[in-house]
C-alpha cells in the first residue's frame, strides 16, 4: 500500500462521519466499514513512515498523519455539535474498531517464576478489594452486551480470593444489568488447588495455561525464582486440569533462537492431550528476517498438523488479533491506575530477584514510569470503557513517542510490528 496523502485521510473520516450523522441510534455497518478501513490505512501509512523515519520528508508527512491521533473522540465532538442521535447503537460503531469488550485485572505482580521473556515486572504489589470492585464496575458500565474479564499478573492464583471476589460481583451485576460476562484467567498452573478448580468450573472461566514444551524447554526459558525443578507438578496440574473439564487453552512461548522448534512443540503438546494450542512469539526482541521466515514456516506447518489431527490452532482463529503488540487493551494495575496494555515494554529485561523480599528496585520503577506514560486514568474516576479505547494506529504512534529519544528500543518496536503483521494471514 503506498503512503496516503493527508488530504484523502480528511475525505474518509468526512464521510464516516456524514454516515454517522445520518445513521439511526442502533449505528450504521457501513460507517462501520468506513471506520475500520481508515484505522488500516492509517495503521499501514505510519508503517511506511518508521520505517523511513530517518528522512525530513517522512518526518513532515508524520506530523500529518499524527493529527490522526485519537481521532474518534474528535468525531464525537463533533457529532454533538451537528446534534446527531447519539445513543448506544452510534457509540457501539463509533468505538468498534478502537476498543474491546475486555479488561485486564492485574491482580499481583508477585510470581513464582522468572521467564526469560516476560518483560512484567514482579514485585510484592496485589490489588485491593476496593480497586477490584471499581474496575468491575467500570467494565460493566461497557455499552456492549457481552464483555469479558481477564485476571493476569504475576501469578493471579496467587491471589485467588481477589479472583473469586471479583468473579462474583461481575456475575451478579451482569445479571442485574442483562449482560453477559466471560472470564478468563492466565496462569502459570503451579496453584492450581481443588478449591480453585470448582469455582473455574463452576463459572465458566477459560484458562490460559502456559508451557512451553517438554522439560528442557519449559525450564531453560520459564525458571523458577527458588531455582526448583516444578516440571513433574506442572504436567500433574494439566492432568488435573483436564480431568475437571475446564475449558483452556495452551500458550507455548517461542524465541528467536527456537522458531525452527514450533511444530515439535505443538505436536508434543497435542500429544499430551491438549486440544486448543497457542504459539506466541516472544516481543521485546528482535526477529531476523531469517528467524521470522523460519517461524512462518513452522507455523504454517503447525496449522495444517491441527487440521489434519482436530487439534485447534488458536493462532488461524479470529481470536487472534495481529500485531498482539499494538492492542493496547484496557488494564487496571494493582494500584487502581488504569493504562492501555497488558504488555509494557521497557526494553530491558527485569532483574532476577531469587524470590527475595523487594521494596522498590529499577525494574520496578522503570516499569512504573513506561505505564505512566500509557495511563488513562484512576480507575475510580473512569468513565465509559469505550471512551478509552484506541486502535492499533493510536498504540503504535503512542509508542513510537514514548519511545522517540531512545531508537534502539523504537526499532525492537517496528521489528515486533512488522512480525505481526507478517502472522496476520494465520488470524485471517
Amino acid at each position: 500500500m503506498p503512503l496516503m496523502r493527508a488530504s484523502i485521510l480528511s475525505e474518509m473520516l468526512d464521510r464516516a462521519e456524514e454516515l454517522l450523522a445520518r445513521s439511526a441510534p442502533e449505528g450504521c455497518d457501513e460507517a462501520s466499514a468506513c471506520l475500520a478501513s481508515l484505522d488500516e490505512t492509517l495503521l499501514e501509512s505510519w508503517r511506511l513512515l518508521e520505517r523511513s523515519m530517518t528522512r525530513p520528508s517522512s518526518r513532515r508527512a508524520q506530523a500529518e498523519i499524527e493529527r490522526f491521533l485519537f481521532y474518534r473522540r474528535g468525531l464525537l465532538k463533533r457529532l454533538s455539535r451537528r446534534k446527531a442521535a447519539i445513543g448506544p447503537g452510534l457509540l457501539g460503531t463509533l468505538y468498534s474498531g478502537s476498543s474491546r469488550s475486555r479488561l485486564f485485572m492485574f491482580v499481583t505482580h508477585s510470581c513464582q517464576l522468572r521467564c526469560s521473556y516476560c518483560h512484567v515486572v514482579k514485585y510484592p504489589g496485589s490489588m485491593s478489594p476496593e480497586v477490584a470492585d471499581a474496575g468491575v464496575d467500570l467494565l460493566m458500565r461497557s455499552l456492549r452486551r457481552e464483555v469479558e474479564l481477564h485476571f493476569f499478573g504475576g501469578e493471579p492464583m496467587l491471589a485467588f480470593p481477589l479472583v473469586r471476589r471479583a468473579a462474583l460481583r461481575a456475575r451478579g451485576l451482569a445479571k442485574r444489568a442483562n449482560k453477559k460476562v466471560r472470564f478468563w484467567l492466565t496462569t502459570n498452573g503451579l496453584e492450581l488447588g481443588d478449591e480453585a478448580l470448582r469455582f473455574i468450573k463452576e463459572n465458566d472461566f477459560t484458562l490460559e495455561f502456559s508451557c512451553d514444551g517438554a522439560d528442557e524447554a519449559q525450564l531453560s526459558q520459564r525458571a523458577s525464582a527458588a531455582g526448583s525443578d516444578y516440571y513433574s507438578r506442572l504436567r500433574r496440574n494439566l492432568a488435573r486440569l483436564q480431568e475437571a473439564g475446564v475449558r483452556y487453552n495452551v500458550i507455548s512461548v517461542v524465541l528467536p533462537k527456537n522458531a525452527g522448534s514450533v511444530l515439535e512443540r505443538f505436536r508434543f503438546l497435542a500429544g499430551l492431550g491438549h486440544r486448543r494450542i497457542q504459539i506466541n512469539y516472544a516481543v521485546g526482541c528482535v526477529w531476523t528476517q531469517e528467524e521470522q521466515a523460519e517461524l512462518l514456516r513452522q507455523m504454517a506447518a503447525a496449522a495444517r498438523w491441527a487440521r489434519k489431527n482436530g487439534v485447534e490452532f488458536v493462532n488461524a482463529s479470529s481470536a487472534r488479533r495481529e500485531p498482539v503488540f499494538l492492542n493496547g487493551d484496557l488494564t487496571l494495575d494493582c494500584d487502581g491506575t488504569l493504562f492501555r496494555g497488558p504488555i509494557i515494554f521497557n526494553g530491558e529485561t527485569p532483574p532476577e530477584t531469587g524470590g527475595a523480599p523487594i521494596s522498590k528496585p529499577a525494574a520496578e520503577g522503570s516499569y512504573l514510569r513506561m505505564r505512566d506514560i500509557f495511563s488513562l486514568a484512576r480507575v475510580e474516576t473512569a468513565v465509559l470503557p469505550e471512551y478509552y479505547g484506541a486502535t492499533q494506529f493510536d498504540n503504535f504512534v503512542s509508542l513510537t513517542r514514548a519511545y522517540r529519544r531512545r531508537l534502539s528500543v523504537r526499532r525492537v518496536a517496528l521489528n515486533n510490528v512488522e512480525l505481526g503483521l507478517r502472522c496476520r494471514p494465520m488470524s485471517a
